[in-house]
């Protein structure tokens, strides 16, 4: 791997780290711990059946993935954005590296979005419904935060949704932590190498599949 791609993959995992340490330190500068909804003073039993639950929390949204590639011509813009920003950071990284920017990003953005935005926003209104709240705007927040385009932050503000639900549904982070990092390594990993629109060819072809190294 060329020294670019090795300085590329070091920023790559910086910035998603730093943002779980950013979290942590705005939380606890306001009184708050993102930490402490990982969970992990549970019993280890319960923080397994955990991951486990965001294990099979990622596979909806790796068949939704799917069947957005099984139609060519569905959210055309949102593919161009996936071609040319998203993909060409991860090629020619191998999967221990993918795997190690994927983990990265599911604890560093899920500690900030889920674990301090929401959880700390539910902690602090004493309103009627304040979950929702919290999760409406956190979500909203995860999603302006990936925009690169209009449909590009919707889908984001979705999956946050989903992730944000996952949270309240099992009652910690490590669930949406699992979910996040498995979801981004295997969408990696398939768009890069299965994907029918991998790099933005117009192909109608169904039989015909192309194949990249990421």
């Amino acid at each position: 791997m060329s020294r670019f791609k090795q300085q590329t993959t070091a920023v790559v995992l910086a910035f998603e780290a730093g943002l779980g340490f950013l979290a942590v330190l705005a939380g606890r500068g306001l009184g708050f711990d993102p930490l402490q909804t990982i969970g992990f003073d549970r019993p280890a039993s319960e923080l397994t059946i955990a991951c486990l639950w965001g294990g099979v929390a990622a596979l909806p949204l790796l068949v939704g993935l799917v069947i957005l590639d099984r139609q060519p011509r569905v959210l055309s813009d949102f593919k161009e954005k996936i071609n040319s920003v998203v993909l060409p950071m991860f090629k020619g990284l191998s999967i221990v590296e993918v795997a190690a920017i994927s983990a990265a990003a599911g604890f560093g953005e899920e500690l900030l979005f889920r674990g301090l935005v929401q959880s700390g926003l539910q902690t602090w209104l004493d309103v009627p419904y304040g979950w929702a709240l919290a999760l409406a705007v956190a979500s909203l927040v995860f999603g302006i935060c990936h925009w690169l385009n209009t449909t590009y932050a919707v889908l984001a503000t979705g999956i946050g949704i989903y992730l944000g639900g996952l949270f309240l549904l099992v009652g910690g982070l490590a669930a949406p932590i699992v979910t996040h990092g498995l979801f981004d390594f295997v969408a990696i990993i398939y768009l890069a190498r299965v994907s029918r629109w991998p790099r933005g060819e117009k192909n109608d072809d169904p039989n015909q599949t192309t194949s990249t190294e990421p």
